[in-house]
């Protein structure tokens, strides 16, 4: 151990399992971030899990932008902080477990079995949980919020390793949230030219200065999860705030320092990616106004811009002397490439502007994996959190069309990975090469694939008992009858056959993924059908009127309960939330109850909205309301005070039901004074069959007769105010 007021010289081995001394701010990090303290109030029996956790994140995050966080804000946090203490035990056991000589398969875990290391593990994880639910539940107003984001850090990095992606969805979206509270930093961020940032990660101070890196870090998970990979659906809830528009600015010069040129790039890079995705938006909608204008020009200017930042990182490249600066140089230019290749094709609904980009697509294959040599293996902690490599190699695979090089691909993604034992991982691995399948069966003899038979991976979503992973792939143009091609798979860890059918897609296709003890995995093709049914719900309940917090709570349970029930779209009554304004027809003027109804009503960019929408992604359900079904009791009627009126002075209403597009009831009644929901599933063939009644194939079709369309066309006030 190092004796007070005594430097070490150099880096110290990676391989050490070393904790944290006292703070010294003017010591630089490399020297003193990773040094054993004198006592510690740890267990003999936690010191291997801690000992573990150090040595893994030392070995991982040495030179990354989250350095000082993991190396230095946890490990001195855990002295002092049990939930802290706890998550780090877990993590730390989990890593033990899997540098066991037969590691058994990640999926155990979120079946609730496994060896006694991942039960200690996991043991280590439900006392952190609990311990932070208690502490938020009793001590809200007094908790840091530095403290909170800490520990949803750990929780969210702990259920990523397991792969439990749905948990791990929900931290990571609670954690941006709390962040936002105070500053959302990332949109100030991409608002302004560049976000001036302190010292690089290898030469900052080893102050506290690290949790901002925490804080810069978690949106840009967000943001590239939601981009990457469907099994984070609630991410997509950030892209409303976030705007999409190019910044000018100057570029950097060749004597920018090192640490600004970074901050300038990831503020650009990543104020790119919310354009590509927002264009994509805009484009599945069909939306032709002059919105849609103002983004070709925006594209325009940001393909400028990354043109103009290739330049500037290529000459970084050719006069940079330091190995690691090189190397952050690197990732850069694959970044740019990456981009570039997204955003000339945004706007391309066939895709088949990506088969101009193959050689692009083979230089991004050979920049990842020339990073670190071939023979390069992620870690565990690595391949959860990495956002520069893996994220690309995912890219190229679904978007280059050329067997050769989306192969290579994903033999990269595979080589580098071999080491973890992420069941998502691996799933996600499976679902890539099984699109490659799936369009390759539609190539013709020299190997090009239309657009006919391109599709593109836009569902994941695990089944209650986490033993199945059912994947969606969803057709880029619409077939004879204007639908999308959609196709289903399902990942599963037993061999046995499979009686779910997701009914609402064009072609249902059931995988069976085996996972043995060693993980790997064998696919076998079971089942194709043709149907194309949807399950849906209606609801005849009654709000909890004039209480738009309730109703709220109300409203996700009947969401999980059709979901629970699988119906795929449930309905709700006519302003469901906070209720429908019933005594306008017997009071029109009641100022004190519209003064409630007001305060109690829901805003679209609000928290309550943000919870439905999450509630609706969580439970993969589309929510849609406009039928009038709602019931009113015999309390509410006297709490609207409308037993003078004759449409809501008796308790009841209800008479929710289904019918079909021949005007057939599909659905039995329930008592109209009884709350509940009605199913029903629905053939989407029979619309085509009733609308034969008018035009059986086309012939007689009169647009200037009959037309059904709309103005997207922006509409301006008469007079402005």
């Amino acid at each position: 151990m190092q004796r007070k007021g005594k430097q070490r010289s150099g880096i110290p081995p990676q391989r050490r399992p070393a904790l944290p001394k006292p703070e010294t701010p003017d010591v630089v990090a490399t020297i003193s971030l990773f040094v054993r303290p004198r006592a510690s109030p740890l267990e003999a029996d936690e010191v291997p899990y801690f000992d573990m956790f150090r040595a893994q994140v030392l070995q991982d995050f040495t030179y990354t932008p989250c350095t000082l966080f993991w190396n230095r804000v946890i490990p001195r946090e855990s002295m002092g902080d049990e939930c802290v203490r706890w998550s780090v035990l877990s993590i730390g056991a989990l890593m033990l477990a899997l540098r066991s000589p037969n590691p058994e398969p990640m999926v155990k875990l979120l079946e609730g079995r496994g060896d006694t290391m991942y039960q200690t593990a996991m043991t280590y994880h439900a006392k952190a949980t609990t311990a932070l639910h208690t502490r938020m539940l009793k001590e809200f107003h007094t908790i840091s919020r530095r403290n909170v984001l800490i520990n949803m850090f750990l929780l969210f990095l702990f259920e990523l390793l397991i792969g439990n992606t749905k948990a791990a969805d929900q931290l990571l979206m609670r954690s941006v949230e709390l962040l936002k509270q105070k500053h959302d930093q990332l949109v100030v961020e991409i608002n302004s030219q560049h976000h001036a940032q302190d010292l690089h990660n290898y030469v900052a101070p080893s102050n506290d200065d690290g949790l901002d890196q925490a804080e810069r870090i978690l949106p840009r998970f967000q943001i590239f999860l939601s981009l990457t990979t469907p099994l984070f659906p609630l991410q997509t809830t950030c892209w409303p705030r976030l705007p999409s528009r190019p910044v000018p600015g100057n570029m950097p010069a060749i004597d920018t320092s090192f640490e600004e040129f970074g901050a300038m790039w990831n503020s650009f890079i990543t104020r790119a990616v919310i354009f590509v995705v927002k264009a994509i938006q805009e484009r599945q909608n069909d939306d032709h106004s002059d919105k849609f204008e103002m983004l070709l020009d925006h594209r325009t200017t940001f393909l400028q811009q990354l043109r103009q930042w290739e330049v500037a990182i290529l000459l970084r490249l050719e006069t940079e002397k330091n190995p690691i600066r090189s190397y952050l140089f690197n990732i850069f230019h694959m970044g740019q490439k990456v981009v570039f290749i997204l955003m000339s094709c945004c706007f391309d609904s066939t895709e088949m502007l990506y088969d101009q980009f193959n050689s692009t697509f083979r230089e991004i294959v050979s920049m990842a994996c020339s990073f670190g040599g071939a023979s390069r293996r992620f870690s565990q902690i690595e391949t959860a959190l990495d956002i520069y490599t893996l994220p690309v190699l995912n890219f190229v695979s679904q978007k280059c069309r050329d067997k050769a090089i989306r192969s290579d691909a994903l033999d990269s993604f595979d080589k580098m990975t071999l080491l973890t034992r992420n069941w998502d991982v691996k799933a996600s691995s499976l679902a890539r090469r099984q699109l490659m399948a799936l369009e390759e069966e539609s190539q013709d003899a020299s190997g090009y694939i239309p657009a006919s038979g391109r599709y593109v991976w836009t569902g994941a979503s695990w089944d209650h008992n986490y033993s199945r992973l059912h994947i969606v792939f969803t057709g880029v143009v619409s077939d004879k009858d204007n639908q999308k091609h959609l196709h289903s798979g399902a990942v599963r860890d037993e061999d046995k056959q499979s009686s779910t059918v997701n009914a609402n897609h064009v072609i249902i296709l059931e995988l069976l993924f085996q996972l043995s003890t060693q993980s790997s995995i064998a696919i076998t093709r079971i089942m194709a059908s043709n149907t194309r049914v949807v399950k849906a719900a209606a609801v005849q309940a009654e709000p909890v009127w004039l209480d738009l917090e309730s109703t709220i709570a109300k409203t996700c349970r009947l969401i999980k309960e059709a979901a629970s029930n699988g119906a795929q779209i449930v309905s709700f009554p006519e302003a469901f939330v906070p209720g429908y304004p019933a005594w306008i027809w017997v009071r029109a003027m009641d100022f004190e109850t519209n003064i409630r109804y007001a305060d109690n009503s829901l805003s679209i960019n609000s928290e309550e909205m943000e919870r439905l929408k999450a509630c609706a992604a969580e439970n993969n359900i589309v929510c849609f309301t406009l039928h009038s079904t709602a019931v009113i009791s015999q309390p509410s009627i006297e709490k609207l005070g409308v037993e003078q009126t004759p449409l809501f002075n008796q308790p009841g209403g209800g008479n929710a039901r289904i019918y079909g597009p021949d005007g057939r009831l599909l659905t039995k009644d329930l008592p109209p004074s009884e709350e509940g929901m009605v199913y029903a599933d629905l053939d989407m063939s029979l619309i085509t069959k009733e609308k034969g009644f008018l035009d059986n194939c086309g012939h007689a079709g009169r647009p200037e007769l009959l037309w059904l369309g709309r103005n997207a066309s922006h509409q301006g006030p008469v007079r402005s105010a």
